[in-house]
């Protein structure tokens, strides 16, 4: 009897938590632009469900049933308002650890009030009236509620469509990109990157390499298409050759469906498949924060893909480390003085220990991702088959020039210049000085891969120099033309040009447009910020916000 009674005040709990969790999501479409989807449903009530009854089960031993009522309605409280604790700390205090005490407080403030409820209900006699009036009809729909709760989420989650195997010809070719790294970690000799440096002293390097944008979406999409305005993606033509193409990553932009990634067999992150289906709520982004994958896996699984593969294959692998948050412990292993700084922008007020800790945590972060990078590119040698790797940065990251934090929010020069290093089958080592932009990579992946007419489109930088002017934007508003020694920056809004002289001014802190307009008219014709990219969509947009994009 005993156990017939709690199994039935375990199936109640059930129901209760399953129809909180789907009522939180609700909430988070009405509030937001998370789309309503069943999957979505699904994974929410299961959440709410298993949060009430382990609650209610642990409770229910250690206290009387009424206190377990409680700490159960507490609990599902508390999950109920995680979109409002995602807003504190995504929106409100986007730079601030989780963990802070101004968090923590804000947290308090939201989740007091709900508690309160919780703890007014779980007392209340008419409340536990109708619990046992109608806790048969609850615990029946606790039971049906997990069965198509836990079918419909299964049913939701992403599956891999693998090609069937093919035998196409030529190289292996591999496409690492380090995110948020900085052309002066990678500098030869760097303590930060030695696997890059290693690579570097056996390979062709571009001392001058630079990004498309200064986020992630327009530079990837730069480097993925082949030439302007073609349709094909660079996985899609490669495809066409017998190419096994596939993509590895835990990056936000790169989702499964991101449009840049047509043509992929295989696109896989380091956490499991199910995560998808909360990709863009509230409880997506507390488990993102919490455990965002890592590169050790990533890469891992990356070079499990790589040995099962019999014949050539395109590999991007994306890593993160580098990136915000800076978690990874300082190479010297000293611990600064200040606070922990995760997620910093533009405009913070730093002591300069704090700004020392972030650059310290930062490298660490380049260290981890370098140290994965090398591991990938040794896996592809090791194969015995013709390769070709090219490893570069999306962008690179500011760390405090002229006040400066972050990326994605303007063309400064430490965004821009990015590593660019190519070892491999065909590759005439050397050091090349003269600019060059992401369009080159996938003209030089297509040139190795013997597509007819594919050096058409670009240089091919396994042993050419490519012509040294660079073009980029930041959509929609900016755009940029470097030139040899001279950078002009374009406000597509106003026409405002912005000159500078790079070799006397690599900071970029002199203006010299009104010095030399006629130069600046000359770099501006025909410069636009229209590249082959697409706008995030409004379930990315908090995601961006949680990663420091406060521009969105």
């Amino acid at each position: 009897m005993l156990k017939s009674r709690a199994f039935t005040r375990t199936l109640i709990a059930w129901a209760v938590g399953s129809i909180v969790g789907a009522a939180s999501l609700l909430g988070e479409v009405l509030l937001g632009p998370a789309p309503l989807t069943g999957g979505r449903v699904a994974a929410y009530a299961l959440a709410g469900g298993a949060v009430a009854v382990v609650s209610r089960s642990l409770l229910a031993v250690l206290v009387p049933a009424s206190a377990a009522r409680v700490g159960a309605l507490g609990a599902l409280a508390a999950f109920g308002s995680l979109h409002s604790l995602y807003y504190v700390n995504v929106r409100l205090l986007p730079s601030e650890h989780y963990l802070s005490f101004r968090s923590l407080a804000a947290d308090a403030f939201v989740v007091a009030p709900l508690l309160g409820a919780a703890f007014y209900l779980a007392r209340a006699s008419w409340a536990q009236e109708r619990r046992e009036r109608w806790g048969l009809a609850l615990a029946t729909f606790g039971v049906a509620s997990f069965a198509v709760a836990t079918a419909t989420a299964v049913l939701a989650v992403p599956r891999r469509a693998d090609r069937p195997v093919t035998h196409g010809e030529g190289p292996d070719l591999l496409l690492v990109v380090l995110d948020s790294l900085r052309a002066d970690r990678a500098a030869a000799g760097s303590a930060v990157t030695p696997e890059i440096s290693a690579l570097a002293r056996r390979g062709r390097v571009y001392t001058s390499a630079w990004a498309a944008s200064s986020w992630t979406l327009p530079s990837v999409t730069e480097i993925l298409t082949a030439a302007p305005g073609e349709s094909p993606t660079l996985a899609q033509r490669l495809a066409a050759r017998g190419y096994r193409t596939a993509c590895f990553t835990d990056n936000p932009h790169l989702a499964r469906a991101t449009a840049v990634l047509r043509g992929f067999d295989h696109v896989e992150r380091s956490v499991g498949a199910w995560r998808d289906l909360l990709r863009g709520t509230s409880l997506g982004e507390v488990l993102e924060r919490l455990a965002p994958g890592n590169d050790t896996l990533l890469a891992a699984k990356a070079v499990t893909w790589m040995q099962a593969q019999p014949g050539p294959f395109f590999l991007y692998v994306h890593l993160m480390d580098s990136h915000t948050p800076y978690r990874f412990p300082p190479l010297d292993g000293r611990r600064r003085p200040g606070r922990r700084i995760e997620f910093p922008s533009t405009g913070m007020r730093l002591t300069p220990e704090e700004a020392e800790s972030i650059h310290a945590r930062y490298d660490g972060g380049v260290h981890s991702a370098d140290a994965r990078a090398g591991m990938i590119v040794a896996a592809a040698g090791a194969r015995g088959r013709p390769f070709l790797a090219v490893i570069t940065a999306d962008h690179g990251e500011s760390l405090g020039e002229d006040g400066r934090w972050f990326h994605g929010g303007s063309l400064a020069p430490e965004l821009l210049a990015v590593p660019l290093v190519i070892v491999g089958t065909g590759v005439a080592p050397a050091t090349v000085s003269p600019p060059v932009g992401h369009a080159a990579i996938a003209p030089t992946l297509l040139a190795a891969a013997t597509e007819p007419g594919a050096t058409n489109a670009g240089p091919d930088l396994r042993r050419e120099v490519g012509a040294g002017v660079v073009e980029g934007s930041l959509p929609p508003r900016l755009a940029y033309r470097l030139n040899g020694r001279y950078k002009l920056l374009l406000d597509l809004e106003s026409g405002r040009r912005s000159l500078y002289d790079r070799w006397a001014d690599p900071a970029e802190r002199q203006d010299i447009a009104t010095r030399a307009p006629q130069l600046a008219e000359i770099l501006a014709l025909g410069l636009t910020a229209d590249p082959p990219w697409h706008e995030p969509s409004p379930e990315d947009v908090e995601r961006l916000r949680s990663l420091g994009y406060a521009g969105f």
